[in-house]
């Protein structure tokens, strides 16, 4: 797979999955997808109608004529996972000539914005739930501004906060902060895709055919990229969790290669 520096990307993986894997209120599945190479993000779209979209996207802070691995990862309800393994290659940005008579519209500024059940006092440009109507179980939300998108973080959100802590406690001050920024910064992104994507939806989704699907997410309106949506805020919840699994995992793995590296000294 191919990446150019500063656009995305997407491949697609099918499977026999109903719509409703990772969206259902019982026994929902996980999909994560991760890459080797740093400053370059995934996101996971689906599965609907047997596909399941993976948008990877190299920021400009990534190096040209990298080669590293995509994985994505289906995890079931009971353990049981599914994985599939692609190269990847990132390319230097290409000059892209628009076709007559249109005009590439550029992304919006934007501005990140934390928010917190109390804010910390050495927080001053961060805000308050009362402040945008927040609780325990939001984890965010974008908004546009004039001519910015304020993207929004839920600091105190309930399973990103526990998370915070236990960081603080097992990896240290220093560790935590490097994992929270990560954090923001995935959420982020992912909430920029969102809004993205509600950009470019059509008036309405076609019912779904075939799958087994039945009626599942049949006549869906494009409100479902309406940040304030059940949609969203479900898909929202999913990507939070992977991103805390993620973390804890990677900063396991150098916690472990630290201690070895430092019983062989």
């Amino acid at each position: 797979m191919i990446v150019e520096l500063g656009r995305r990307s997407i491949t697609e993986v099918h499977t026999n999955a109903r719509n409703d894997l990772v969206t259902r209120a019982v026994q929902p599945a996980r999909i994560q997808a991760i890459t080797n190479i740093p400053d370059v993000f995934v996101s996971v779209r689906g599965p609907r109608d047997g596909i399941i979209h993976l948008e990877v996207y190299a920021t400009s802070e990534a190096q040209a004529d990298v080669e590293g691995l995509l994985k994505a990862t289906l995890t079931l309800f009971d353990g049981t996972t599914f994985s599939t393994t692609r190269p990847i290659k990132l390319i230097a940005p290409k000059q892209h000539t628009p076709s007559p008579g249109t005009q590439a519209a550029p992304a919006p500024a934007y501005q990140l914005k934390r928010v917190w059940q109390r804010v910390p006092e050495d927080a001053t440009d961060d805000i308050s739930w009362s402040e945008v109507n927040y609780n325990a179980e939001k984890v965010g939300h974008w908004e546009p501004n004039a001519d910015e998108l304020w993207l929004y973080v839920n600091m105190d959100e309930c399973q990103f906060q526990s998370e915070r802590l236990r960081w603080g406690r097992r990896f240290g001050e220093s560790t935590s902060e490097r994992l929270v920024d990560r954090y923001i910064a995935y959420l982020a992104f992912h909430l920029f895709q969102l809004y993205d994507h509600s950009q470019k939806a059509a008036p309405t989704i076609p019912e779904d055919k075939g799958n087994g699907n039945g009626n599942d997410g049949s006549g869906i309106q494009s409100e479902i990229f309406d940040p304030e949506s059940t949609f969203v805020i479900q898909e929202l919840r999913r990507v939070a969790g992977t991103l805390i699994q993620t973390l804890r995992s990677e900063a396991e793995l150098v916690r472990l290669q630290e201690a070895a590296s430092n019983t062989e000294n």
